[in-house]
Order: structure tokens, then sequence, then C-alpha cells
């Protein structure tokens, strides 16, 4: 019988709390650190750690590999287990198969349930991985780059053919941090797929930081990330502006107005995060449709100038609005 051990996690245990979780619906399990000062007074920021290839690495693993660091920097630390970076999973990972969007859908959950349960700030919530682990680092974070504020790949893996080049330009306008580094004496397949990493997002506009750790092998260095996490909290720009489009200003009565309200820069797929609240004259309107109700259709009667309203509500809890006003006539009389 042959015996394979892990890679060695040289970082020291933390001082702070760490919890075995599951999340209620697909039965994921996932490990759960609070650094040593947590408090629910404050809010934190929150990093999702993805491990590296089993039996090598595993959640347990990364949870310990994080948690000094996320003492020193003040950092919640979640930390599951993924269906897709073991010795039989496909590898190089190229298709978006049923275990990838269980991976997504199961690893979205627990992030919902972690930053509705504990005291996060949803403007600091970041992803990580080490090796094997960056397949779906890259994938979820191109799926959901909303719900993040930056990436960083330790030593990972990197796979173009599971990822939306449209979304990727999303995070461009964002002007969303991205940080990809390996040591000098990586694995070769780490190395290749590290730089590849690197050209793409670039090539797609994304700011990347790129840096070679002299002197190691395939070997843990989770510092560098919290640094950079740390550094660029809050500089991947949210939602800035919601615009109301409109197919006409002015109009007798009784006239009817189709409004429409756009977030430039963010994905129409992803609308449905967001709640739209329009107000005609500060009264609420409840026949809006659409993805969040982002459409309404109103017919306005009374003669005047009436302001039409749109609060946003995005899914970190930022609020937004604007107003427009519509100008309605007499009618014409019968000749």
């Amino acid at each position: 019988m042959i015996f394979i051990s892990g890679c060695a996690v040289p970082q020291p245990a933390g001082r702070g709390s760490q919890f075995l979780m599951q999340e209620p619906e697909g039965k994921r399990n996932y490990y759960l650190y609070l650094p040593a000062t947590y408090t629910a007074k404050k809010s934190w920021p929150l990093i999702l750690t993805l491990h590296g290839m089993k039996p090598f690495d595993s959640a347990p693993a990364q949870s310990r590999e994080w948690q000094s660091t996320a003492d020193q920097y003040g950092m919640v630390i979640v930390a599951p287990e993924l269906l897709n970076s073991d010795l039989f999973m496909q590898y190089p990972l190229r298709d978006i198969n049923s275990s990838v969007k269980q991976d997504e859908h199961e690893i979205i959950a627990i992030m919902q349930y972690v930053t509705t349960h504990c005291n996060i700030d949803r403007s600091r919530i970041f992803a990580t991985s080490w090796s094997s682990g960056g397949y779906m680092l890259h994938y979820i974070v191109n799926r959901h780059p909303d719900m993040f504020a930056g990436l960083c790949a330790r030593g990972s893996c990197f796979s173009e053919d599971l990822l939306s080049v449209d979304n990727a330009r999303l995070m461009a306008r964002r002007n969303f941090p991205v940080m990809i580094y390996y040591c000098e004496n990586d694995l070769s397949g780490i190395q290749k797929e590290s730089k590849r990493a690197v050209e793409w997002y670039t090539n797609l506009g994304v700011p990347v930081t790129r840096t070679v750790v002299p002197g190691k092998g395939h070997v843990r260095v989770p510092d560098l990330a919290a640094a950079f996490f740390s550094k660029n909290s809050g500089m991947a720009n949210r939602v800035q502006l919601v615009e109301i489009e409109t197919s006409g200003a002015v109009g007798v009565t009784p006239f009817t107005v189709n409004l429409l309200a756009n977030l430039p820069g963010i994905s129409y797929k992803d609308y449905h995060n967001y709640k739209f609240s329009w107000y005609v004259d500060d009264q609420l309107q409840d026949q809006a449709q659409g993805r969040g109700k982002r459409m309404l259709f109103a017919t306005i009667v009374q003669i005047g100038v009436h302001n039409i309203k749109v609060e946003v509500l995005s899914p970190e809890g930022q609020k937004l609005q604007t107003a427009i006003q519509i100008r309605v006539l007499p009618a014409m009389p019968k000749m």
C-alpha cells in the first residue's frame, strides 16, 4: 500500500476560532475561520480560499494556512471542499460540466450564508486559490464579478475555456484588481498557466499585478495575497450610476410613458441581483416589471410637471438613485 502525504502547511496555527460548517442545501462542508480579534460590532473583509488537488491539499489545510495571516490582517476565512480539485477531476479543466456548476452553486450559497450571519463588509469580499484550485477560482469570480472586490491566484492553474470574455471586460471597466503569482522553482504547468492568465486578463484590459517569488518551489505563500487584498480594499468600482431611459419626456394627457433603468458597466444577466424601486411624485409604483423590476410603464393623467425617480439597492447594500421630469400637456380640443 502506498501512502501519499499532503503538502505541508508551514504557517503557524492562528489564535482565532475555526468551525467545520455545512451548507444546508447541498450539504457541502467548509471551514470558517474567525480571527482572534473578531467581534460582531464591526464589519470584516471575507476571503474565499480554494484548495489545491486532493490529497496533496484540502479545505482544512487551506484554513490552517490562512489562520495566522487572517489574525494579522483581520480577515474572515472561508475554505470549502471542492469537487473539481482532486486526482479524479478533468485535468486540465476545460469543460463546464455538472460538477463545476455544483461547485459554483454551493460555494456561492456558502458565501451568501457567511455574509448574512457574520458581520462582513460586502465591499471587501475577495477570492484566492492555490494550485489546481485556480480553475474554480477564475471561473467563480468570472461568473460573479459583482460579489468580489479582487482576485489573487497563488501558484494556481488557469483555463480560459471556462471564462466569459464579456464578464472579463466588465471587470476591466470596474478596475477589478487581479494578482497572479507563483514561485521561481514552481511546477512547470503552474508557471505556464499563470503566465497565460496574466496575458489573458491584460489583453482584456483587466489590471494585473504579477509577481515571481524568488527561490521557492510549489509552496504556500498566503501573506502576499493578504497584503494585496488589504492594499486594494475598496478599489474595485461598484455600480456608480443609474440612468433612466424614457420613451418620451413630454406628452398630452393621458400620457403613457415607458421607463427603463440602466446600470452602466453591469451585465444584463446580473440585473436580477439589484432591487429597483420606482416613484412617481414620491408615490411608490407597484407595477414595475423585468429583472429586479427595472422597467416601469406609467400612465399619467394630471396636467403639469411630474417627478420620476428610481432607487437601486445593490447586492452589497449600496444605494443609488436618479430622477427625471415628465411634462403632461392638456389634450387638444376636438374640432
